[in-house]
């Protein structure tokens, strides 16, 4: 009990969201207790998502950890294990990274937290995004300016977290104009203007 939570306190940070999961026995709450337990979550700051499985039982268990439903063009493509076990020494031992949806072998007796930082695709659809404004500065602290190249009438400017939640929405009815981000909190933003024709998206770090 003492090592699980060891494994929440250091990996689970303050203000970190709780994430939706589905597993793929289907198996129920009651039953899981006795194979895989697992939770997921999202350190915003850190820009990781976390999981932590608990294996009570006394043979080894294999797992496949993939994350959907991120924000547009965002992905995780490893994950970093660190391992618990009743062996001398493994008290959140850090293991080589491994690929997304790659199977892991779960230790008897273990709690294993795997750490992934998100990742924002490259590509021809990023680049093309990344065409349609400008914003600066980047990191910012309290505003930040956002120059459009885009003439097409009703646009609209969005912000959001790295979870997804809509935090800000205004029509965007002109092509030069700031806005005050103070009241946002450290961490990775997605700036989104989008109208009939596209939708494009740049990533905005706030600092504090």
């Amino acid at each position: 009990m003492l090592y699980a939570l060891g494994n929440f306190s250091h990996f689970i940070r303050p203000g970190a969201k709780r994430l939706e999961i589905s597993r793929s026995d289907n198996m129920n709450d009651v039953d899981a207790v006795t194979n895989l337990m697992v939770s997921a979550y999202l350190n915003e700051t850190a820009n990781e998502v976390v999981y932590v499985v608990i294996n009570p039982g006394t043979s080894e268990k294999g797992i496949k950890l993939s994350v959907e439903n991120l924000l547009p063009n965002t992905s995780i493509s490893e994950f970093t294990p660190y391992i618990t076990t009743d062996r001398e020494g493994d008290n959140i031992k850090k293991h080589p990274a491994f690929s997304a949806n790659e199977r892991y072998i779960i230790p008897p007796t273990s709690v294993v937290t795997f750490v992934g930082t998100i990742n924002q695709e490259t590509g021809t659809q990023v680049d093309n995004y990344q065409s349609g404004f400008s914003m600066y500065p980047n990191p910012a602290t309290t505003t930040i300016r956002i120059i459009s190249n885009d003439s097409q009438a009703n646009s609209i400017l969005k912000i959001t977290d790295i979870s997804g939640k809509l935090l800000f929405v205004q029509s965007l009815n002109q092509s030069d104009i700031s806005y005050d981000i103070s009241s946002l909190n450290k961490g990775l933003y997605f700036i989104t203007i989008e109208n009939t024709q596209r939708s494009q998206t740049q990533k905005l770090m706030i600092t504090k």
